[in-house]
């Protein structure tokens, strides 16, 4: 996957936990797991 941008994603508004991402581009897609405290 080659990123040529950054986004960035507010997630302030969900609760603690483990959640997974998909990010996709034209390249391809790739799974993210995130961890929010």
């Amino acid at each position: 996957l080659n990123v040529q941008g950054l986004q960035k994603l507010d997630l302030s508004h969900l609760d603690s936990g483990m959640y997974f991402i998909t990010i996709s581009s034209a390249s391809g897609s790739k799974q993210v797991k995130v961890i929010k405290k």
